[in-house]
Order: structure tokens, then sequence, then C-alpha cells
């Protein structure tokens, strides 16, 4: 099931307590006691449709925003611009 935080909770994973479900961020979980229980405490709601519309809209703009970072880190920073022969180069 997917579940999201009340605003401004943050509730423990099951499996991981280090690792927490926030308000900002809809998560897949499995469908146990443990987050029926947080559920019927008020601390998490399950998605709806908005929820995963607007961390649909969110992630696009944000991988949008890291590939052109990737791509300006990846781009070389010690390039010299060409520079045209003189005739008189050339020529000799």
């Amino acid at each position: 099931m997917k579940v999201i935080a009340q605003t401004g909770i943050q509730v423990p994973m099951a499996d991981n307590p280090r690792r927490y479900i926030t308000d900002a961020k809809v998560v897949e979980v499995a469908d146990d006691t443990y987050y029926h229980r947080r559920i019927a405490d008020g601390d998490l709601r399950l998605a709806t449709d908005e929820d995963l519309a607007a961390e649909r809209s969110t992630t696009a703009v944000t991988d949008v925003a890291e590939a052109v970072a990737v791509v300006a880190e990846s781009a070389p920073t010690d390039v010299k611009p060409r520079r045209k022969p003189n005739a008189t180069e050339g020529e000799q």
C-alpha cells in the first residue's frame, strides 16, 4: 500500500527505524499491522491520486535539474578556444 505522513510528522519505517516516512514523499510499504496502526493513530494516511500526481510532477522537475547538473559537471573546464592560424604562419 502507498502511504504518506501527515504534515509535520515523521514516521519510522517498520523494517528500519532510522529511515522515516515524511510528508514530502509517497512511500510503498507492506500491508501489515504496524502501518495500519499508524494510519489509525493519524500519523500516516493512504496516498491519494493527488499525492501521486504531485509527486510525479516534483520528480520530473528534480530529474531534469539533476540531468542538467550532471551535464554541467561532465563538461570540460580546461578547453581553450581554437585560434585561427595567421596567413603568415601557414606560409612558412
